[in-house]
């Protein structure tokens, strides 16, 4: 600290918005002792976006985590000691109770429905989760948390019920509305990310949970005990079907089940992130040529499609030889039949980044080598496999953001916006002040909200009336 005040480094990863678009949560750093604080901290600042009004509440400070009940009336706080959770209603901005937790826990999830709160310590992100992946089956933490123990609180009541799991947990998804979780975990003998996953699903108070301690929670449910190594699920086909991905894991495949026959139904060899069409009838997920061919995909035998795309052929050179196959390419899965489509994709050493559309027609993909040189930004339409470069100035696909009709997709490319209509492959820059890293847009599809990444510094920007900026510099004072 100086005279003037304390130094902060701050890195924020999302922007908090409540589900309604009501309002915007962050935590901002206090001032130095000039200003009246004896220590530094960061404290919660809430602000009213149709009000224009920020509401400082500096008895919350270094809060670990945010989460909002469905209806938005509540936000739910993990302190930073991660052994207790403030309930506030935000419309008043009053403490309604404190939810005691039983151990310390990193995350904490609240059901559709709003009935229950999960806590966990379950990764926050695909770096976390990598890093647990590698991490193995060891369940003590290096900090000492349990990451093979889950807390339900039921809300109603307050009751809290724990549970244990053989193995660290990895994901935690919400099944029939709330009523069910479907938890991920690897089995005992982890090593270095080869092991093969396990979904156990259970109702969201973990009521299956009997007498007798010696007897972990996963073993007294049927649990589906996956072909490979998974680390995140996503729940779809309106709770019937489970995607995992293997992000982290040396042997990783994306496998499609099905949750209620605990079927495997099909499966691609990737270890990147999924992304599923908002309508859940389309998943895409980028993958390497070689592992594609040295590991046939799984998928339902069935009659030919006469109406299905062709395969791409492989293109020759002068010489009339066949060209080497590209080094990355775009997976394709239809989540009803649990077929696939591959689009070779480019030599670049990354995989790309994949963007897809509400209805699953358009996939926006983009890559980089190594360095950052040769971007490649390209539209694929996913009824006939055919791409098309992205021009007008954006590069990369740093964050993006569908509006709330599937009609826009807005793009952040190193710092600057820019908008593309769905299906279409010209880029518009949007004027935004300062290099933005974070992006979230409104259900109201009216107001799409940047951030820096180093300061809690806001560009709200009205998309109703020409793109209009605002800024807004949250802090206390």
């Amino acid at each position: 600290n100086t005279d003037d005040g304390w130094f902060y480094e701050l890195r924020y990863r999302d922007v908090i918005l409540s589900p309604d678009g009501g309002y915007l949560l962050v935590m901002v750093p206090l001032p130095g002792p000039g200003a009246g604080f004896a220590s530094p901290a960061l404290v919660l600042a809430v602000h009213e976006l149709e009000a224009g009004v920020t509401h400082l509440l500096p008895e919350y400070t270094n809060i670990h985590q945010i989460a909002f009940s469905p209806s938005s009336k509540r936000a739910y706080l993990l302190a930073a000691d991660r052994k207790s959770v403030a309930v506030l209603a935000l419309k008043s901005r009053k403490q309604l109770s404190v939810l005691l937790l039983p151990a310390a826990y990193s995350a904490i999830a609240v059901s559709p429905d709003g009935l229950h709160l999960i806590a966990s310590n379950t990764p926050a992100d695909d770096i976390e989760r990598a890093n647990a992946v590698q991490a193995g089956n060891t369940c003590v933490a290096l900090d000492g948390r349990d990451r093979c123990r889950m807390t339900s609180v039921r809300l109603a009541d307050d009751s809290v019920r724990s549970v244990s799991m053989t193995s660290p947990v990895l994901d935690i998804d919400f099944l029939q509305g709330g009523k069910k979780v479907a938890v991920v975990s690897n089995p005992a003998g982890a090593k270095e990310g080869t092991s093969n996953a396990r979904i156990t699903i259970s109702d969201s108070h973990f009521e299956a949970q009997s007498t007798g301690a010696e007897q972990k929670f996963d073993r007294k449910l049927a649990a589906i005990t996956t072909s490979h190594c998974g680390s995140e699920l996503q729940v779809v086909g309106g709770g019937t079907l489970g995607l995992l991905s293997a992000v982290g894991c040396s042997n990783g495949w994306v496998e499609l089940y099905d949750l209620n026959q605990h079927k495997l139904l099909a499966s691609l060899p990737s270890n990147a992130p999924v992304s599923v069409s908002r309508n859940e009838k389309v998943a895409v997920v980028a993958a390497f040529t070689a592992d594609l061919a040295a590991a046939p995909c799984t998928e339902p035998s069935k009659p030919t499609d006469p109406a299905a795309p062709a395969a791409p052929t492989q293109k020759k050179g002068a010489d009339g030889t066949p060209n080497k196959p590209l080094k990355t390419a775009v997976a394709i899965l239809n989540l009803a039949t649990g077929s696939h489509s591959i689009v070779p994709w480019s030599n670049h050493e990354a995989l790309p980044r994949l963007v897809i559309s509400h209805h699953g027609e358009h996939v926006y993909a983009q890559s980089s080598n190594a360095d950052g040189s040769e971007d490649k930004f390209s539209l694929i339409r996913t009824h006939n496999l055919s791409k098309k470069a992205v021009i007008g100035g954006s590069k990369r696909l740093d964050r993006a953001a569908w509006s709330e009709d599937g009609k826009l997709l807005y793009v952040l490319s190193n710092g600057a916006l820019y908008r593309i209509p769905s299906g279409e492959s010209v880029a518009t820059h949007v004027d935004v002040p300062g290099s933005p890293e974070l992006m979230d847009l409104r259900q109201q599809d009216d107001l799409l909200i940047l951030a820096e990444a180093t300061a809690p510094l806001f560009y709200l920007v009205d998309v109703q009336a020409d793109d209009k900026v605002q800024s807004l510099h949250l802090f206390a004072k």
